[in-house]
Parts: structure tokens; C-alpha cells; sequence
């Protein structure tokens, strides 16, 4: 019970911090400018990008962008921002918070596939936005933090799904390879000749094999023996 507990108070948390965010829910225009930044961002990098791009690229003239954002760094804040909190409401969407952990794992993943699947523009920049250390420094440290604090949210809840629907060690890792699992299934899943609906019903079976994998116990690490200036290295084969 302890660890069902834990998983439904981790999911809890990700549901209030979703209904607290702050965007605009409904503004087609500005969820728009929002969507077009991060696009270009990812492409063009955050200096290669004025707003006068950003603009063209929605088709409205460059001042109405500033009816919504004070300068670049604001957008890029909030357009990440942006793009996570539509990921989290599409994660929530329908989502039983009463039902076992397997079924909220297997649902949450269902859902993350068919974000990554039919988002997968905004989704891949956004992935490339957030791990790139040059945007990341321009960003100040409230705001990395809070990008960092939401994010850690959706890991917790898998990572807490995946310990009390399949007990076992490492569940913070094989939370982390179904993550990745689903963010990339974009990419690999051009190597299946079939629809997204295909590709995410194999996801889904490969993600529930990584839940249930006997982790195996780390090897033991020798120490050098006394005397020797080096450490050996095993050949292979």
C-alpha cells in the first residue's frame, strides 16, 4: 500500500500544478505565437530567431507579439512553459485517478506516445529547447528552476507507477527508458512500416516489458592490486 500511496499522492501533485498554470487557455493567438517560437527556436536557435520571425511565421505583424511579451526571453520562457503545460493536460486527459497503477501507467504512456506521435513538431523542439545549455543560460535561474520543477513532476509520477505496479529495484530507471521510449518514438518509429496507431500499440508492448525487466545487480568493482601504478583493462573476447 505504501507504494500505491505514494504513486497516487506523485499524481495528485501533477494534476494540482496543472490546473494552476498560468497560460492564456483559449488565446488562439498567442497560444499560436507561442507554438511558431518554440519551432524556430529549436531550428534557428534562440539569436537566429528575431521577433520579427516569429511573426512572418504566424502571420501577424511583429508589434502585436509584444501586446503579449515584453522582449525574446519572455517568449522562450513562456513558450516552453507553454508547450509543457499542453503536454501535462494532454497526459491528464481522462485519466482515472482512482484506477490501479497499472492502468495509470499504461494510460499515461498511451498518452505521452500519442503526444510525441501527433505533436511531434512541438514536441521535438521543445526536447531540443530544453536540453540545449546555450537557451538554458539565457533563462534565469527562477525560471530554469521552475522548467526543471515541472518536468521532475511527470518523471515522479512514472517513476512511482512503475514501483507500485511492478515491485522491484530501479524503478527510477526503467521510469527513465520508458520516458525516453516514448519521446523518441518519433524517430524510431519510422523503422516500422505502419501507422502512429501501430507504432504506439508496439510502444506500448515495449514499454511494459521495460517495467516488468529483472534489473540485474551492478557487478562488483575490483580495487587495483596493491603495488601497481595502472589498472588493467579486461580484453574483450
Amino acid at each position: 500500500m505504501g507504494a500505491e500511496r505514494r504513486a497516487h499522492e506523485a499524481l495528485l501533485r501533477l494534476v494540482m500544478a496543472t490546473r494552476q498554470n498560468t497560460r492564456a487557455t483559449g488565446n488562439q493567438t498567442q497560444t499560436r505565437i507561442l507554438n511558431d517560437a518554440i519551432r524556430l527556436f529549436a531550428v534557428r536557435g534562440y539569436g537566429g530567431t528575431s521577433m520579427r520571425d516569429i511573426a512572418s511565421a504566424g502571420g501577424i505583424k511583429a508589434a502585436s507579439i509584444y501586446e503579449y511579451f515584453s522582449c525574446k526571453e519572455d517568449l522562450l520562457h513562456a513558450s516552453l512553459l507553454e508547450v509543457l503545460d499542453q503536454f501535462h493536460d494532454h497526459l491528464l486527459e481522462g485519466l482515472d485517478i482512482d484506477a490501479a497503477p497499472e492502468d495509470q501507467l499504461r494510460r499515461i504512456v498511451e498518452h505521452h506516445l500519442t503526444w510525441q506521435l501527433g505533436h511531434a513538431d512541438i514536441a521535438g523542439a521543445w526536447d531540443i529547447l530544453a536540453d540545449d545549455q546555450r537557451a538554458s543560460e539565457i533563462l534565469s535561474p527562477q525560471v530554469r528552476e521552475d522548467l526543471e520543477r515541472k518536468r521532475t513532476l511527470y518523471y515522479r509520477v512514472v517513476a512511482a507507477l512503475v514501483e507500485a505496479a511492478f515491485p522491484g529495484p530501479a524503478a527510477g530507471a526503467r521510469a527513465a527508458a520508458i520516458i525516453a521510449l516514448c519521446n523518441r518514438a518519433p524517430v524510431w518509429g519510422r523503422a516500422i512500416d505502419g501507422d502512429d496507431e501501430e507504432v504506439a500499440a508496439f510502444a506500448i508492448e515495449f514499454a511494459h516489458a521495460i517495467a516488468t525487466a529483472p534489473v540485474p545487480a551492478p557487478a562488483p568493482v575490483s580495487s587495483p592490486r596493491p603495488g601497481r601504478g595502472r589498472t588493467r583493462v579486461a580484453r574483450q573476447g
